[in-house]
């Protein structure tokens, strides 16, 4: 037995047991967990990972196309905009990852068929979405290995009544790298345990229940979970020392919080209509993933997510340089996606009477492939921002049934701002979120 935090602690040394299992990730090791590796594997590249899908080539040979940059980033603007817009999360503080929940969505929309299938790629902004997933997938877990990045998809099947589409299947492990597990779903709480176990598993135990019984119906055939971990320190950390108390500007008024201060010169931008910092992950100097904080100017967050906030990150106007200083913070939260996806036009897909997501399992009684709808889908997500760094993590649980200058102005983040952790040339966007109150 091993113990492996999930903190970056990369070692030479390599075990030489061989694991070799159905998953798109590398996967963090947690306490008392015994750790398996292949001492000659091309793909592994650090202590804190216990395996690695085989279908992931060595480093080099993928990129982030920028279709899939423009097509995730689109669809992650205008998730946020519906999130923010629905009076749930209206003026609080939002965490999600909109690269999680396009896997998840790009997972369903292979199996999908007629005017649900349409309705899935329209959202997800085309099969960009889908055919270049992979090629996305190696290059960020190749990307940076001074950052802790874990990216991992499972199908839970009822295998009482139901086996895989053949094709289905081999699309999920070639192009997904998904792990397909087998459950009795008569059991519910041994169900629910498993999936569970997964998802803590691969978030570093940051998510230990995502999964509930009452997602479970009479007729619930499979669930598709996907999930994703970074952590990563800061590439120039912020002084411990002189973190202090500094007013910030909520939308219901000031309040002080803890604002961490930067000697270091990063990159800044200011415009008519906000103030822009990226503030660089990785110690490798690599400068590959990053943080990108936009806070309006004269205009509100509601104004301000949507077309100006696209263009924004679609910019390619030159950054000055100045000092920062920005809030720490900490908050979770828990977002129902259906009335979110369904304003942004996705809607056969949870219409029971429609089932035209009817590639993914055959019922075993008939032999037939089974016709069906997402019953529930949830996002659960959270971020940690301090001196050192950044800790973010998020799940997407669907539940499917049948139907029966020289330096610019220093810039200081002291109200509501909009975020992204980006990664890429392309900045393609993993975990995007509003700020609207640090302190809570």
């Amino acid at each position: 037995m091993q113990s492996i935090s999930c903190k970056n602690s990369f070692s030479s040394y390599f075990f030489a047991a061989v694991l070799i299992i159905s998953s798109g990730l590398l996967r963090c090791a947690y306490e008392n967990e015994e750790i398996r590796t292949k001492t000659n594997s091309k793909n592994f590249k650090n202590s804190s990972s216990t395996f690695i899908y085989n279908v992931i080539p060595e480093e080099g040979q993928a990129q982030i196309s920028s279709e899939y940059s423009t097509a995730v980033n689109t669809f992650s603007v205008n998730l946020l905009d519906k999130i923010y817009n629905d009076d749930l999360y209206n003026g609080k503080n939002i965490v999600a990852s909109p690269y999680c929940i396009s896997r998840n969505l790009a997972i369903i929309t292979e199996a999908a068929t007629g005017e649900t299938q349409q309705e899935l790629l329209n959202a997800l902004e085309g099969r960009a979405a889908l055919d270049d997933a992979n090629s996305a997938l190696k290059t960020l877990l190749y990307a940076d290995k001074s950052i802790l990045l874990l990216i991992a998809d499972a199908i839970w099947l009822d295998s009482n009544d139901y086996t895989l589409v053949p094709a289905f299947r081999d699309t999920a492990n070639k192009k997904y790298g998904i792990e397909v597990t087998g459950l009795n779903f008569d059991d519910v709480d041994a169900s629910v345990k498993v999936m569970n176990k997964w998802i803590a598993g691969n978030t570093c135990n940051k998510i230990t229940d995502a999964v509930k019984k009452k997602y479970f119906g009479d007729y619930t055939a499979l669930f598709i979970t996907s999930t994703i971990y970074f952590e990563a320190d800061w590439t120039s950390p912020f002084d411990v020392t002189k973190t202090e108390s500094h007013p910030f500007v909520t939308p219901s008024g000031s309040v002080d919080v803890q604002m961490m201060t930067s000697s270091y010169l990063h990159k800044t931008r200011k415009t008519d209509e906000y103030e822009n910092a990226r503030i660089y992950y990785g110690t490798s100097q690599k400068d590959f993933f990053y943080l990108d904080i936009y806070m309006p100017a004269g205009i509100s967050i509601e104004d301000f997510i949507g077309q100006k906030c696209l263009s924004a990150l679609e910019s390619t106007c030159s950054f000055d340089f100045g000092q920062l200083k920005m809030p720490k913070f900490f908050f979770e939260n828990e977002i129902d996606l259906k009335p979110v996806l369904q304003n942004m036009g996705i809607n056969g897909a949870f219409d029971q009477d429609k089932l035209e997501i009817n590639g993914i399992a055959i019922d075993k009684a008939t032999q037939n492939n089974e016709g069906l709808y997402i019953e529930t889908i949830m996002h659960t997500a959270g971020i940690k921002m301090d001196e050192e760094g950044t800790v973010a993590y998020a799940v997407t649980s669907s539940g499917m049934g049948t139907g029966s200058s020289d330096f610019s102005p220093d810039v200081v983040i002291d109200r509501p701002f909009v975020y992204f952790i980006r990664a890429g040339a392309t900045g393609l966007v993993l975990f995007s979120g509003v700020v609207n109150n640090p302190g809570f």
